[in-house]
């Protein structure tokens, strides 16, 4: 796969948000994740279940720096910040470069997050929004909590509010 730069990461983003906003539906959402994730990652999206439940191996011909890279990129962070969103060291991204299942699960959970907001905000906004402090989360910005299934889940529980008005 092509090396993506941060123009065309956020161009992706821009163009699976509209599809699904064109398209539609009760499955919209998550098809642009999977756009993304597929952008991204190189791995079929299809084929996460099998990854992540029942052990298959990772089939991409992208490796870990270059999702790493590409995350930091579209969430307008450092790559150190993009590693322990994944929950790696930087050098466990200089010794090896293999994507493994923590490393794409992690990666579908932040982006299924951040399209949500993109949705709302589009994809400048979402950055944005991901890095400025908020209130609602102890003034924490709401990227350093997606290090952790906790964090996620407080997260996705303001998006979520958001996305349904009840929360300004």
């Amino acid at each position: 796969m092509a090396d993506v730069g941060s123009d065309t990461a956020h161009r992706a983003v821009s163009r699976a948000i509209q599809r699904s906003l064109q398209e539609g539906g009760a499955h919209s959402s998550r098809r642009a994740t999977n756009a993304v994730f597929h952008d991204l990652t190189g791995v079929d999206p299809h084929t996460l279940s099998d990854i992540l439940i029942r052990d298959a191996p990772v089939a991409s011909k992208v490796g870990a720096r270059h999702v790493r890279d590409r995350l930091a990129e579209l969430l307008h962070t450092r790559r150190a910040d993009a590693s322990a969103l994944l929950g790696a060291s930087e050098s466990r991204f200089s010794r090896n470069d293999n994507l493994d299942k923590d490393i794409l699960d992690r990666t579908h959970a932040i982006l299924d997050t951040y399209m949500n907001v993109a949705a709302a905000l589009g994809p400048d906004g979402a950055s944005e929004w991901f890095s400025r402090p908020n209130p609602a989360l102890d003034n924490e910005p709401p990227l350093t909590l997606l290090k952790t299934a906790y964090g996620r889940k407080l997260v996705d529980d303001l998006v979520s509010a958001l996305l349904a008005g009840s929360y300004t």
